[in-house]
């Protein structure tokens, strides 16, 4: 299948979908038209940095898009989470871009990862997860580290360390979020993995292989997302306290 024959393809089942869309509200089209024109544009945009990248391959240009991609996703989990932008937006930003590289790592297994056929989608994948589990975890941690502000001084004042101090706020955090991550694992194992496979297959990679790294790419989003959360909550120790020592609202709720 050609790119001509792929792009007459999407324009008819696009259109087929509106008109779906018609028959059923008016509403509903013109939202549907706006979120179409709308993936368009971001789906060119974006193939059209990718299609570079992989033209040019260079290791300046790659560690550029890794950049602004990390800068993009830290602002979308600040403003999702509605934490205090002047504040946090540095700590997030530093890790979610060191969890991602840590846990690029492990891919020089399959080849140089500093290529752009790899280092492009495999950061990507990452970036995703982490910007679709963070928000939630880090609302809940500040929240909770305010909401039970009583029981992290009471443990301070009894010697407990700052860490353990505030594992039961981290719990919570965890609880809140990454569960939820771990109860959809079984439907994505069997609706949106055999994406990622299907999507392996076609650009010619070997069956078990595209298997390997389907479960090396699920894991390792995991961790970085773990690593991020870790990294902002013992990096922002000082930023959610006063001089007095006392607690500040970080989340505009």
């Amino acid at each position: 299948m050609n790119i001509y024959s792929t792009a007459i393809l999407t324009v008819l089942m696009a259109a087929l979908a509106l008109v779906f869309f018609y028959l059923l509200h008016g509403r509903t089209l013109q939202r549907a038209l706006v979120s179409v024109v709308r993936f368009i544009v971001q789906t060119a945009l974006v193939g059209a940095c990718v299609y570079a990248l992989l033209r040019i391959d260079h290791v300046l240009l790659n560690l550029l898009w890794l950049l602004l991609t990390v800068t993009i996703c830290a602002w979308y989990v600040v403003l999702k989470a509605r934490l205090r932008r002047n504040q946090l937006l540095p700590t997030v930003w530093a890790g979610m871009l060191l969890s991602t590289v840590v846990c690029m790592l492990p891919f020089y297994s399959l080849g140089k990862v500093h290529q752009a056929a790899l280092f492009v989608p495999v950061s990507g994948i990452l970036l995703t997860v982490m910007s679709a589990l963070l928000p939630k975890a880090l609302k809940e941690y500040f929240v909770a580290l305010v909401r039970f502000s009583d029981t992290y001084y009471y443990l301070l004042a009894g010697g407990t360390s700052w860490f353990k101090a505030v594992v039961p706020m981290l719990r919570r955090a965890v609880d809140r979020s990454f569960l939820p991550f771990y109860r959809r694992l079984s439907l994505a194992g069997i609706v949106g993995l055999p994406l990622l496979l299907a999507a392996q297959l076609l650009a010619g990679v070997e069956p078990l292989a595209a298997v390997a790294a389907t479960l090396l790419l699920t894991f390792s989003a995991l961790v970085a997302t773990l690593l991020s959360l870790l990294f902002v909550v013992v990096a922002s120790r000082h930023l959610v306290s006063d001089k007095r020592g006392h607690l500040t609202d970080i989340v505009r709720l």
